[in-house]
């Protein structure tokens, strides 16, 4: 009996050992893997011609933090516009994320960008805010703009309105 039952638990053990082996492999491999695709690597990347592998990924130019007196994120009534170069005001993207506004798209230049909060009340007045246009540079490496990052802050202040 203590022959059988010696042979029963070595087997289990055998069992355990070669399950937790696989586990194990499986994990390294996903581990792999992951890495790979996370880095660019793997044949993921578009080839520069210089031997760079590129992500995919497209990076905004400028990423514009817009928030109120309180430093509360600012969406509803707010506006950011831009120019690179010298151009036209564009209006930048929002995306549905609180507060933050996007300028351009993988492109590079002189950015002029200013941004703007309007608002009326119930009795009909007007109040806004605008700020003063800064300007920035945005530099291009071999694959992606160097993203650059500018902060706003906007009066929503409504009791000022006459």
């Amino acid at each position: 009996m203590l022959v059988f039952w010696y042979g029963c638990c070595l087997a289990s053990v055998r069992n355990v050992i070669y399950s937790l082996e696989v586990s194990v492999k499986t994990l390294i491999g996903i581990a792999v893997v992951s890495g790979l695709v996370a880095c660019g690597g793997g044949g993921g990347g578009e080839d520069t011609g210089g031997g760079i592998d590129c992500t995919a990924d497209v990076r905004s130019s400028v990423v514009v933090l817009v928030s109120d007196q309180n430093g509360d994120p600012l969406n509803d009534g707010a506006l950011v516009y831009y120019s690179i170069d010298g151009g036209e005001d564009q209006l930048a993207d929002n995306m549905g994320i609180q507060g933050h506004f996007y300028a351009g798209q993988e492109e590079a230049g002189l950015f002029r960008i200013f941004a703007e909060y309007r608002q009326e009340d119930f009795d009909g007045c007007l109040w806004s805010d605008e700020t003063e246009a800064v300007e920035i540079e945005v530099v291009a490496n071999e694959c992606h703009v160097e993203t650059q990052e500018v902060e706003f802050v906007l009066s929503t202040n409504l009791s000022d309105c006459d």
